[in-house]
Order: C-alpha cells, then structure tokens, then sequence
C-alpha cells in the first residue's frame, strides 16, 4: 500500500516538474520569437550619400553632417553589408576622414579617403539616434506609415493576449499527458504551441513604428513611451480610433471567458455523466 502511494506521489511530482519546464520552454520561445521581430524594429534608420569626388584637384566633398556622431568631427561612419544571422545585414563602421577644411557647409577631404577598391564609400549622413561602431541600421523609407492601421495591429496584439494564454495554459495540460505516455494529447499541445508562435510572429511583423518613435536602447522603457505619447497629442488625435479598438479588445476578452465558461460546464457535465455509469 504504502509503495503504491509513494509511486502515485512520485509520478505526480514528475508531472509538475514536466509541465513547469514546458512553462518556461513556451516561456522562451515566446521571447526568442518576439526578439527576432523587436530586433529589426530596433534597427536604427539611416540616411546616405556618397561624396563628390573632383578628380582635378584629387578632393572631395562630404555634408558636414556626416560628422555629427563622432565626438571630434574626424571620422564618419559607413554602411556595410555583412552576412548576419538571419541573412544579410547593414553596419555602421567607423573611418577615419579627417576634413582638410570646409567649404559652403562642406568637408573637403583627400580623394583617396572617400573610395576603396569596391567603390565609393556609402556614408551615414543622418540618423534617428547616435550611431556607434558594429551597430546594425537600415536605410531610411520614405513612405509614411499609416497611424490607424498601426493601432489596429496594436489592439490584434493586445486582444490576442487572453485567448493566447487560455491557448497556452490548454497546451501544457496536453503536454503534462504526454508525460503519462498520452501521445495524441502531447500532439496536439505542441501544435497549439506552434500555433500561437506564429500567431505572435505574424502579428508582430505588421508593425511598422517609425524607429524615432521607440526608445533609444530598450523597447521597455515606458517613461519614453509616455512622454512620446503626450509631446504628439496622440490620445487627443486618436481618440475615436483607440475607444473603438479598446471596446473591441473587451469584446473579444468577453466572448474568450463566455466561451471557455461553456466549455468548462460541458466537460464538468460529460464528466458527470461518465462516473454515474460507472458506477
């Protein structure tokens, strides 16, 4: 009797201790996942040129702005393309092109600096934020992005939060089956797993916030976010559009807790019904 209770008790506690690394598992995915996405996002926008090269006089002519992100207007920074971890990849490297003297809102320097044996150097003329060596930035798009459409991508993401952990919380039980040798319900875990993967993938790939508009160094700086938000007047300019998105994100919460309350009293009763038979 006794070995029968420490057995029971035994694999139960293997139970909690597998069902809490597939926790922390979903836990990590879920941020490598939203990483990959915040990692471009981050990325900072650039605008470059070229200089003027006079092949008389061996000289050439670059913006004065191009020296703004070093501290002794020196050196400029140049974009790069390497091969990163998920294909190719812009970089900011730092040269060292002392200007001879300046010129009409100019630096001139020497030829020789401004070309290399590919060509001319692409030089960073103007950014969003401070560009320092070895960081990754992308080219500066014209386009303007639509502020509506963005907040409805906001809400989807906002909306999707509770049905995704009730997505989750169901996939871990499945998982906690399979631990018990139940194939078919860790089955079907993993692809609720995936499922909500590429939900937050796909979701996370229509944002297209302008790079001036997130902090400087970590996305999770609220305070910039605030202080954005109030320098923009975005909630006065915004409010119709954000009441409606906010309705629709408590419509769908409420139709998320409807749904599983239903779903929780047909198990319970089906539950019912099978013990009374088997009895």
């Amino acid at each position: 009797m006794d070995y029968v209770i420490r057995y029971g008790v035994d694999n139960m506690t293997k139970k909690k201790v597998w069902m809490s690394f597939c926790i922390v598992m979903i836990f990590l995915l879920t941020c490598t996942v939203l990483s990959i996405r915040i990692e471009k996002m981050m990325r900072i926008d650039v605008e470059t040129c070229t200089a003027e090269v006079d092949e008389e006089t061996n000289t050439a002519k670059l913006p004065k702005s191009c020296y703004q992100f070093d501290e002794f207007e020196s050196a400029v920074f140049c974009v790069e393309e390497k091969e990163g971890l998920f294909g190719k990849e812009l970089v900011a490297t730092k040269e060292e092109m002392a200007p001879m003297y300046e010129e009409d809102g100019y630096a001139v320097i020497p030829s020789s600096f401004a070309t290399e044996e590919s060509g001319r150097l692409i030089i960073i003329q103007d950014a969003t934020w401070s560009v320092e060596e070895g960081d990754v930035v992308v080219r500066r798009k014209e386009t303007e992005v639509d502020v509506n459409r963005q907040i409805w991508v906001l809400s989807c993401l906002a909306a999707m939060l509770l049905p995704g952990f009730l997505l989750l919380r169901r996939s871990v039980r499945k998982l906690g089956d399979l631990q018990e040798g139940n194939r078919k319900a860790g089955l079907e875990g993993i692809v609720l797993i995936a499922i909500w993967l590429c939900v937050v993938y796909l979701c996370m790939g229509q944002l297209e916030i302008p790079r001036q508009y997130l902090p400087q160094e970590s996305i999770l700086d609220i305070k910039f976010y605030i202080e954005e938000l109030r320098s923009l007047n975005f909630f006065h300019d915004y409010k119709k559009e954000l009441c409606t998105s906010g309705i629709c994100i408590l419509g769908l919460w409420s139709v998320t807790l409807f749904f599983k309350r239903y779903f929780v009293k047909l198990h319970l009763k089906k539950q019912k019904i099978q013990d009374t038979e088997s009895r």
